[in-house]
């Protein structure tokens, strides 16, 4: 039988202002599997970006001070493509739970099982499909939290590293120039380039394109042209994080794909950065992506640190990635 934390109190985490909620989560991400320090600046960044919803997540609060929190986001799935047969229907409402950290010193005392509850208990009154999530594979003690309210993983995610003196590109192949261009003017061009994609294969929630589309400084879109014209035939995406240089995204239209220009496109982007040694992809591409054996096959190197996508599914057309 489940008890309710003493002295705990769930409030809104919009009680809280940005800054508050970086500090808490900074502070309930401490000792974690990889070091993660939130500011006022990122925390803004990713409630824009993901759809994050301050009024739908929640703060555990003892003695008036928080000691834990999960934000949430919400989506409605739009209709991308024709003959588009994912399980989960167009207008349904999903859930995410983009983050929940708890303090040290509140950890082990139910706190983040009653932050997990109430937020699928919500979910489901508000009539979402599913509620999934992302999870370090080796943070066992989070798993068996998330498996014992009922998530299941759907989907293992990799990560990889590129050197610049690695990269494996056809030098037949049509020259890229990459030019810059505002991330909101390329949402077609993102989807365009995921509309292929079967539903294990789809990018994850962070990376679908509604959350591409947001990317602003220090983050950097480029679209890709062949040499010579103009017609976009590909996109990518580069930020910094932690001092690293981040490929946050890559794409190529469908029928321009076989012909190299993913390669090229990393190529001219090496050109542009001459600065930059490596890059790397967070461990956020599924299993299933194409891009697995793309990057492989270019000289990246899979990285050992994965991650596990979980879905808990609330109605009948739930399962699956959307």
């Amino acid at each position: 039988m489940n008890h309710r934390p003493s002295g705990i109190t769930l409030v809104p985490a919009s009680s809280f202002n940005d800054d508050a909620i970086a500090m808490l989560l900074t502070t309930g991400f401490s000792g974690y599997i990889v070091p993660i320090h939130f500011t006022m600046a990122t925390v803004k960044a990713m409630i824009a970006r993901d759809d994050i919803d301050l009024a739908l997540s929640l703060t555990a609060v003892r003695a008036s001070v928080p000691v834990g929190v999960a934000l949430t986001a919400a989506r409605t799935r739009k209709p991308r493509r024709k003959g588009d047969t994912r399980p989960t229907p167009v207008g349904s409402t999903r859930t995410l739970l983009a983050a929940l950290a708890v303090v040290p010193a509140a950890r082990d005392q139910g706190v983040g099982r009653l932050l997990l509850s109430e937020i699928v208990a919500s979910s489901r009154r508000r009539g979402a499909v599913e509620t999934s999530l992302q999870v370090f594979a080796p943070n066992d003690a989070a798993r068996l939290l998330y498996e014992s309210a009922g998530f299941t993983v759907s989907r293992p995610l990799y990560g990889f590293t590129l050197e610049r003196a690695g990269l494996v590109a056809d030098t037949a192949t049509a020259r890229v120039r990459v030019r810059p261009a505002p991330a909101a003017a390329a949402l077609g061009l993102f989807d365009l380039c995921v509309a292929p994609d079967e539903p294990l294969a789809a990018p994850i929630w962070q990376a679908e394109p509604s959350s591409l589309a947001r990317f602003g400084p220090p983050s950097t879109t480029y679209v890709a042209t062949i040499e010579g014209q103009d017609t976009p035939v590909g996109v990518a995406t580069l930020g910094t994080i932690a001092q690293e240089t981040r490929l946050l995204s890559l794409g190529v239209i469908p029928t321009a794909r076989r012909q190299g220009l993913g390669a090229a496109t990393l190529q001219a982007l090496f050109a542009v950065h001459p600065q930059i040694e490596r890059l790397s992809v967070a461990p956020i591409v599924p299993a299933a992506s194409t891009l697995v054996p793309f990057f492989l096959a270019i000289g990246a190197v899979r990285d050992r640190l994965e991650q596990r996508e979980m879905v808990l599914p609330h109605g009948p057309f739930a399962g699956g990635a959307s």
